[in-house]
């Protein structure tokens, strides 16, 4: 991809346009877009909606970098700058955070089968029924039995007595290369695995319980998990947040700090028209 070497306007009132016609780029609508600081955190240099030449002004300005030209791709908009140097804004800030894909070179992200990946490559049509609470006893690889948290895990479990139905729900990962399992762990909470079905091996995720996987959308991939927390005045609550596949909390979901029953949260699915089972 490759973009013109167009002067950019002293004002912020000119519009910097890329190497396509005019007709070209008056179709060209962006939306509100996400930059990557130094940090590693993603924020908004785009508000709203609006014609990407109009866009990239606004990120010039928000960014303090002057640009010379820009090009829309699936998913967001380069920008150069006038060191030569480019920058790829994403639509989402998941986007921005986790690139599915480099937009400078097109080369399509690839998802490792040991990863757990959060952008798996396909959709599971039809997951796994979850446990009806029965359980299940959780098979422990041979090559894992002697790891420390296994050990810990186990002891924890022994001690509950909740040996050998351990595992009460299990769902699987969008590309099937694993399945999240969740099972008897402290008394507060139960405990989220991720089990690679190749070789059955183990990997901590995080406490919480009522485990789902996002099947569409922006957080496809993602984990939905009830969380205990505590509130600062005193009390405890169990929201339902938006979890990496490595356990990092990235989103709770708005609502479900009030409501325990699963209501808030299937509206918020249901108002954004995403599935998760």
């Amino acid at each position: 991809m490759s973009l013109t070497s167009a002067c950019s306007p002293q004002d912020a009132t000119g519009l910097i346009y890329s190497n396509e016609t005019e007709e070209q780029q008056s179709s060209h609508m962006c939306p509100a877009l996400y930059a990557r600081g130094e940090d590693g955190n993603c924020l908004v240099v785009t508000y709203t909606p609006n014609e990407c030449g109009i866009a990239a002004n606004e990120v010039q300005n928000n960014i303090g970098r002057r640009i010379s030209g820009w090009e829309p791709f699936k998913g967001g908009l380069i920008v150069q700058f006038q060191d030569s140097t480019k920058m790829a804004l994403w639509s989402t800030r998941i986007d921005c955070l986790d690139p599915p894909f480099d937009p400078l070179t097109s080369a399509e992200k690839t998802v490792q089968p040991d990863s757990g990946d959060i952008m798996p490559t396909s959709v599971d049509p039809e997951p796994k029924p979850a446990a009806n609470g029965t359980g299940s006893p959780l098979d422990i690889p041979p090559s894992q039995a002697r790891e420390p948290w296994i050990i810990a895990l186990k002891e924890r479990q022994d001690a509950l007595g909740c040996t050998p139905d351990v595992v009460a729900r299990r769902t699987p990962s969008l590309d099937g290369n694993f399945e999240y399992l969740e099972v008897c762990n402290v008394v507060h909470s139960n405990g989220i695995l991720q089990r690679r079905l190749a070789d059955g091996r183990l990997k901590e995720v995080i406490e919480g319980s009522n485990v789902k996987v996002v099947r569409n959308g922006p957080w496809r991939g993602f984990l939905l998990v009830d969380l205990l927390k505590y509130r600062p005045e005193g009390g405890s609550y169990y929201p339902t947040v938006v979890v990496r596949p490595d356990g990092k909390e990235m989103l709770q979901v708005p609502g479900t700090e009030k409501d325990g029953s699963g209501t808030a949260l299937n509206a918020w699915l249901d108002r954004n028209g995403w599935i998760a089972n």
